[in-house]
């Protein structure tokens, strides 16, 4: 079974809803996809750094879609940079971790 880990350009994607992307992490299942934290903090910088009227959607964006809850191992993963495993659970996303 494959296991993969997301980049960054591939979860702005996500949040725009470009490529079908949805439909193809449900195909190859949220179980074996992964977020590095490096990843996630440039998910929030790009957050933090877009237009102020634009922060509350793109933070909505990020929250609401499939989203990291769980530390997980990936044997694609660098052994000093944490992954997190994807999840459809968006309402448990980051929270009381970082940002929601």
């Amino acid at each position: 079974m494959s296991q993969y880990l997301l980049d960054t350009n591939i979860c702005v994607y996500l949040t725009k809803n470009e490529f079908d992307l949805v439909a193809k992490l449900r195909q190859v299942g949220y179980a074996n996809c992964f977020l590095s934290e490096i990843t996630i903090a440039e998910m929030l910088y790009g957050v933090a750094n877009s237009a102020p009227t634009k922060q509350t959607a793109n933070l909505f964006s990020i929250c609401n879609k499939p989203s990291p809850v769980a530390s997980s191992p990936s044997p694609t993963a660098s052994k000093s940079t944490p992954s997190r495993k994807l999840t459809s659970n968006a309402s448990a996303a980051y929270k009381g971790s970082l940002i929601c």
